[in-house]
């Protein structure tokens, strides 16, 4: 149990912006932490924004669950080769987005294709062929990450985000935390700088 709660990653982030459509309410804010926790075929992912939009007050809630099973052929596991199961829930308020995404798909190198239901958590059932990519790459003290889903919906939905992280040291770093969705019914984005905070070391 410590060693999985050693693997996690928290990620925060503070912005400040001017009220977009109501010029008389106070200042926008938006406080965010996401937590993140890759132990052995198990993806974990919770991100909360809570936030102050045109004056009125809005809690975002995604969370991801991605497990992989690698491929085995006479006890010989091949890495690169596997079935993905993803679920992906969102409750992003501000926007009045409300989805749930489950997938499995066959998954080699990154690239992943399969099939999918989407939920918007009231009900409305689409089913639907999916793909994906995803990479992280590793160059010194530099890493970045990007993972990219999309449904053959009518029409198409898709999300993609990235992260390009520089480790300040083993446990602390700063980057750049990026996403886009286009759901069922209507879409969200964002980008801002960001804090990561280890738990313990990253390994190798």
């Amino acid at each position: 149990m410590l060693e999985f709660l050693l693997a996690t990653l928290m990620t925060f982030s503070i912005g400040v912006r001017q009220p977009r459509q109501v010029p008389t309410a106070p200042f926008d804010y938006e406080l965010s932490y996401k937590i993140d926790n890759q132990y052995k075929k198990l993806d974990l992912s919770f991100r909360h924004d809570y936030e102050r939009e045109d004056g009125d007050y809005f809690n975002d809630v995604r969370a991801e669950l991605n497990y992989t099973k690698n491929f085995k052929v006479g006890g010989i596991e091949f890495p690169n080769h596997g079935i993905i199961l993803k679920e992906d829930y969102k409750q992003i308020a501000s926007k009045n987005l409300y989805q749930l995404n489950s997938d499995i798909r066959y998954q080699w190198r990154g690239f992943s294709i399969g099939y999918g239901m989407i939920w918007d958590l009231e009900e409305k059932y689409i089913n639907s062929p999916s793909a994906g990519y995803s990479k992280k790459i590793s160059l010194g003290k530099w890493k970045v990450e990007t993972e990219n889903d999309i449904y053959l919906t009518e029409p198409i939905t898709y999300q993609t985000e990235s992260t390009i992280l520089y480790k300040i040291t083993d446990k602390v770093g700063i980057g750049v935390l990026g996403n886009y969705l286009e759901a069922l019914e209507g879409r969200d984005y964002s980008a801002k700088i960001v804090l990561t905070i280890r738990l313990n070391n990253e390994t190798k």
